[in-house]
């Protein structure tokens, strides 16, 4: 009896004991269908591949532009409110270049930034909507390179860059939906060929043997899976672009904002406490602006990977853009948590970098807000944040500090000190100078005098230099003033000079902004030209941290104060980086013993060797010695002792108005004489 085939392996229409028929030309045409089949459908899904890869940086692109237009109009805010630098000058031009070249690689390619150009019908209609923003934002941009831009055509780039962002929000979510829109065609183009393929399949079972037909599903799975897996890994990259900071790995604000949302959600379910620590880096700005963006690219990765590693497993850090970051700590009913992850970051960040051959001091300051002690909204909760880390900058930085309901208020009376001192700025009829007299120890002659601002407010009254000079130097507003108090002072020494006070030197103090100012030299020269003082006559005063900030820049600006005949002062020296290095360098003509080091003297032994040590270090370098902050006749007499030129402060006189000034030197002169 011979064997009878198996159910499965029977062909229909043929007899059970006859061998499978062999139909060679049918089975290579229907394997041959199947194939182009095959082929058709790994080219379609090959292309849809590289157009998605060929839209990653068209979206990216898409999605930078709205921050460039910040940019943009943060620069030619700046330019607006205070004198233009060559650092926001350069920052403007870098991005109006790079946000040119961005918006017009959209429309008609790019190869550098990766971008195809020739966009779809709809999105070049979209395009087309942005393009009179775009050239209005360009024009006014890049008059601002021209000249001063008005705080009208800042307001005016206000609105046409938000309404440019909405343009290319539009723009980002055509490109997304053309991208969707593709994958569900080719979705239904592979369903058709699956379909049509399986019932060529059917069909061929007929004549085909089983181990066949299981081999070629095998195969046709495989492309399916391996398709499936390669647009799952995209649609898994596109996802964590838009939540992720690309530089740094973080999550971004967008998700930083869920993740908060999250956090309270589960401590209010818990009755627990959720903070938040809002962090910004000291210092990021001049790290940036001098060394270039890599540095400071490199050095916000190096500040992310810090911060990652004082925070507890269910914590959150975030990057939210610049110099920002965030932390949500959780799981605690009291700020222990908090503090505790707050002075770990505080310590990690102000360890020094080094980065491209450099060491970098950065420190951060750190703002903590707490749910549900203030407030029960993530927005709100991050506001408050921002208050408190602004707080810790304003108590010297380097510090973290908890939220508290006076910050509101501080910030609103910040506001209004800002808003008064730009109008007692641009009508100075507030501000007058207050002078302080020098005394040669050898001799007992007034050498000279310091001139100091004062603010006399029409209803708050007299305001005093630390209130509002640290506003002054946040703001930006403290070059108007010093070139305000320059040109006051020089026209002072003026009317001394005409009657007859012809032997004294005027010091004046210069901020670091104004001394790292392009302008500095040409404003001094054009305050002695107005005020017709000799060069001789003026010394200009900079702290040691200014200096130090970067020493080869300073030489220089020194060298042409020191071409244009001026003298040049140090001050505060000693509570800095002291160093015979710079001393060395610099065109330097006096040195300022700061007051910390004076307030003790005679008694202590510490500050008694440190001021000699002064003395004898800037009589080696031929260097006149000033020491401010005198307030006792046992101060006096142990600095004459130790050989210093000069004293300040006090116990000699207290600042004057210029009319009591006068009559100062004048009972002074006849003391000496009598």
């Amino acid at each position: 009896m011979s064997r009878q085939p198996a159910h499965d392996d029977a062909v229909p229409g043929r007899s059970s004991t006859e061998p499978p028929e062999r139909p060679v030309g049918r089975y290579v045409i229907g394997l041959g269908l199947v194939a182009v089949m095959m082929v058709v459908s790994t080219v379609l899904v090959a292309r849809e591949l590289a157009a998605q890869a060929a839209e990653v940086p068209v979206i990216n692109v898409a999605s930078d532009l709205p921050g460039l237009t910040y940019e943009i109009g943060a620069a030619v805010t700046a330019m607006a409110e205070s004198e233009t630098t060559d650092m926001i000058r350069a920052s403007l031009d870098h991005a109006i270049d790079t946000f040119s070249r961005s918006y017009i690689g959209l429309q008609f390619g790019d190869a550098g930034l990766e971008l195809p150009g020739a966009p779809s019908p709809e999105v070049d209609r979209l395009l087309g909507l942005a393009d009179p923003l775009f050239n209005q934002i360009i024009t006014i941009a890049r008059s601002a390179l021209d000249e001063r831009p008005t705080r009208a055509s800042a307001s005016l780039l206000e609105l046409s860059s938000s309404a440019f962002r909405s343009r290319m929000a539009a723009v980002a979510y055509e490109y997304q939906r053309e991208a969707q829109s593709r994958v569900r065609s080719l979705a239904r183009l592979e369903f058709g060929l699956l379909s049509a393929g399986l019932l060529l399949l059917v069909a061929e079972a007929m004549l085909l043997y089983r181990p066949a037909v299981r081999s070629t599903t095998r195969r046709w799975q495989e492309v399916r899976s391996r398709h499936a897996a390669e647009r799952e890994r995209d649609r898994t990259e596109l996802e964590y672009r838009a939540q992720f900071d690309r530089l740094t790995g973080l999550p971004n604000r967008v998700l930083f904002r869920d993740r908060l949302d999250q956090a309270i959600k589960r401590a209010k379910r818990s009755s627990g406490w959720a903070s938040v620590l809002f962090i910004n880096l000291d210092n990021f700005g001049v790290v940036n602006d001098e060394l270039g963006h890599e540095v400071g690219d490199e050095l916000l990765q190096r500040a992310a990977g810090r911060i990652g590693e004082t925070i507890r497993a269910p914590d959150t850090v975030a990057h939210l853009g610049g110099d920002e970051f965030a932390i949500v700590v959780e799981g605690s009913d009291d700020t222990e948590a908090a503090e505790l992850v707050a002075e770990k970051t505080v310590t990690a960040l102000a360890e020094p970098y080094r980065i491209a051959g450099r060491r970098l001091h950065v420190s951060a300051s750190i703002g903590v807000a707490i749910y549900p002690v203030d407030g029960d909204e993530p927005d709100g909760l991050v506001r408050d944040a921002a208050l408190a880390m602004n707080a810790a900058k304003e108590t010297g930085r380097n510090a973290f500090q908890f939220y508290t309901p006076e910050l509101r208020q501080r910030k609103s009376t910040r506001r209004a000190l800002i808003a008064n001192l730009r109008t007692a700025i641009d009508s100075p009829d507030q501000l007058s100078l207050w002078y302080q007299p020098k005394l040669e120890l050898a001799t007992g002659r007034l050498t000279g005098m310091e001139a100091l601002v004062r603010w006399q407010h029409p209803e708050q009254g007299l305001i005093m230099p630390d209130r509002f000079i640290p506003v002054a130097e946040e703001t930006g507003l403290i070059i108007p003033l010093d070139r305000w108090v320059l040109g006051e002072a020089c026209r002072q020494m003026r009317q001394w000079l005409d009657d007859g006070f012809d032997d004294l030197v005027l010091s004046v103090n210069v901020s670091s902004r104004q001394f790292h100012h392009s302008n500095l030299v040409d404003s001094v020269h054009q305050a002695l030209d107005e005020s017709s003082v000799a060069p001789s006559q003026l010394e200009v005063e900079v702290t040691e941290g200014t200096l130090i900030e970067n020493v080869e820049v300073a030489r220089l600006t020194l060298d042409r104060l020191r071409r244009l005949g001026v003298r040049v002062s140090i001050d505060d020296f000693g509570t800095g980086y002291s160093s015979l290095s710079y001393l060395k360098r610099l065109p330097i003509d006096v040195l300022k013993i700061d007051r910390s080091f004076i307030h003790a003297l005679p008694d202590d032994p510490d500050d008694a060797a440190i001021s000699e040590a002064i003395v004898r270090l800037g009589h080696t370098l031929n260097l006149e010695i000033v020491a401010e902050g005198v307030e006792t006749q046992a101060q006096l007499d142990f600095l004459a002792a130790l050989g210093c030129d000069t004293a300040q402060g006090y116990h000699i006189a207290a600042p004057l108005p210029a009319p009591q000034f006068v009559k100062f030197v004048l009972e002074a002169d006849q003391l000496r004489a009598g």
